[in-house]
């Protein structure tokens, strides 16, 4: 995701949750990311992803 400000991607982020869709793997650019190559930035946001799914199971 590119071009939200923090406030609308967080609001974006909660709106998912609120209505109980499974959430895919959401990404903002940062000026480490566009330094990956693809498959480092899907091998990163994989690893991310599931960190943050057990977090919220806790």
């Amino acid at each position: 995701m590119n071009g939200f400000s923090g406030s609308d991607l967080q609001s974006f982020l909660k709106g998912f949750k609120s209505i109980n869709l499974e959430r895919p793997i959401f990404a903002t650019v940062t000026p480490t990311s566009k330094t990956w190559s693809f498959k480092t930035l899907i091998n990163e946001l994989i690893k991310e992803h599931n960190i943050m799914k057990n977090r919220n199971k806790k």
